[in-house]
């Protein structure tokens, strides 16, 4: 009877083992921006290239499986001098996200470079937001 049971319980952690090993584990950490300047400097350059309420700039860091990559994530709020063309947009996106890795005090802190377009309207209790964006890797900037 007992070898039944030390059978069972190595069976159960073999199986337990080889589940474990089959999973993805992921960690998402907030990873600051150091950048040169402020970020009201960095709005006011950004202010050369389209007009907008304002910008948030983030980061994140996810880790998988022991490999960790980074994104500098930049939400421009209401940008009111941009076009309608898809790669007009894309452009000016690249531009930005080329500005603020060179604003960055270590150019080679993210991966890759988040440039959202955020539409922000507010109607009494109700807002709608929505955006639009591209993904850059930071070795194409």
């Amino acid at each position: 009877m007992a070898n039944k049971k030390i059978i069972l319980t190595k069976a159960i952690l073999l199986l337990f083992a080889f589940l474990i090993s089959g999973c993805t584990f992921t960690t998402h950490t907030i990873k600051h921006p150091q950048f040169k300047i402020d970020l009201d400097e960095m709005a006011k350059n950004l202010q050369a290239l389209l007009s907008f309420e304002h910008v948030n700039v983030d980061g994140m860091e996810t880790t998988t499986n022991g490999k960790s990559s980074s994104e500098l994530e930049a939400d421009i709020l209401n940008a009111t001098t941009v076009s309608s063309d898809d790669s007009t947009l894309s452009i000016l996106r690249k531009n930005i996200a080329k500005q603020l890795k060179e604003a960055l005090k270590d150019p080679n802190a993210f991966n890759t470079y988040k440039i959202l377009f955020v539409t922000k309207e507010t109607d009494g209790a109700i807002t709608k937001t929505s955006s639009k964006g591209n993904v850059f890797k930071s070795e194409d900037l």
